[in-house]
């Protein structure tokens, strides 16, 4: 099992070979499969409130049988700020059924 690294380095639009995007591969690449390195592109700094970070939210099905649903529980204790929405279902995947909810929720929430 690999572990999760986050790297948030620069912000703003990038295009292959800008900013971030060298670092963020070559950093996986020494890294290697130990490791699971994540890059979200961030917005520019100015479009951005320091004082209000992004909503962080957190899926997950009740019946899973793929993760099971403590899971969930988990990561909640370890993001107190984020917001838990545990989804009726057992699908491991949202691309056929859930993601409506997915969607409703986070307009819902950060609206």
């Amino acid at each position: 099992m690999s572990e999760a690294v986050l790297l948030v380095h620069s912000a703003g639009p990038q295009r292959p070979g800008e900013g971030s995007v060298p670092l963020a591969a070559r950093l996986g690449d020494e890294l290697g499969a130990a490791y699971d390195a994540l890059f979200p592109m961030m917005p520019a700094a100015e479009e951005t409130d320091p004082r209000k970070p992004p909503p962080t939210f957190l899926f997950h099905r009740r019946d899973e049988e793929e993760v099971p649903f403590a899971s969930l529980e988990s990561y909640a204790g370890r993001l107190p700020d984020a917001t838990v929405c545990p989804l009726d279902g057992n699908g491991h995947l949202f691309d056929k059924d859930g993601l409506t909810e997915i969607v409703e929720a986070i307009r819902g929430l950060s609206g």
